[in-house]
């Protein structure tokens, strides 16, 4: 299976990157604890997870329930768009149609969350968009669609990811605490994440 990288002179950056792999590659059961996945995902030996590259922010998630003489059950459609066409790119969707896939995506609060299992698969389908007309963007719109009995599932853990290796799960340590000199407490800062200060003023810092 190909990886579907940004195609070459797209800007870096505006990219959602997400991750899939075939449905059979799952164990038959993944325990879990509530809506969360314990431990690390085993795939099937000599497989891995690949990726795609969507552009950014058209990545989207629609998580439906329903309630039937069964029980209840999921409807889930992840879908999104990638830009360009290429000969590489045309071949590495036409691989994929049909199949059933699982997918690994972060969500824009950061958190990992798997759609679909080895019984309860996504079917993978695209469609080119040639953008004939001015402002048009040419790519591939494309969606995996399926039905489960269970949503979709919080992973705190390891995977493997061809030509990308192995993703850890991101250390989670506590805030940063900003306060003024007189030490009256301003905001926090969330672990990983960026303060810009804009001033112009001279500040001096203090870090304890």
């Amino acid at each position: 299976m190909k990886n579907i990288a940004t195609v070459p002179g797209q800007t870096p950056g505006l990219h959602s990157r997400f991750y899939f792999t075939e449905a059979a590659n799952l164990p038959d059961y993944i325990p879990t604890n509530g809506a969360l996945i314990i431990g690390d995902l085993q795939l099937k030996p000599g497989t891995l997870f690949n990726f795609i590259d969507a552009t950014q922010f058209t990545p989207d998630f629609d998580q439906q329930d329903d309630n039937d003489k069964n029980g209840t059950s999921y409807a889930h459609s992840f879908s999104g768009f990638v830009a360009g066409d290429t000969p590489e790119l045309a071949t590495a969707m036409m691989e994929k149609k049909g199949k059933r896939f699982v997918v690994l995506y972060k969500d824009l609060d950061g958190h990992l969350k798997l759609i679909g299992d080895r019984e309860h698969y996504l079917m993978f389908d695209y469609r080119l968009t040639p953008g004939l007309n001015p402002g048009d963007r040419k790519g591939y719109k494309f969606s995996f669609k399926g039905k489960s009995r269970n949503p979709s599932l919080f992973y705190n853990g390891r995977f493997e990811v061809s030509e990308e290796g192995t993703i850890k799960p991101e250390a989670q340590g506590a805030p940063v605490l900003v306060k003024d000199t007189h030490g009256n407490f301003i905001t926090s800062i969330p672990s990983g994440k960026t303060l810009i200060i804009q001033s112009g003023f001279k500040l001096n810092f203090s870090i304890v």
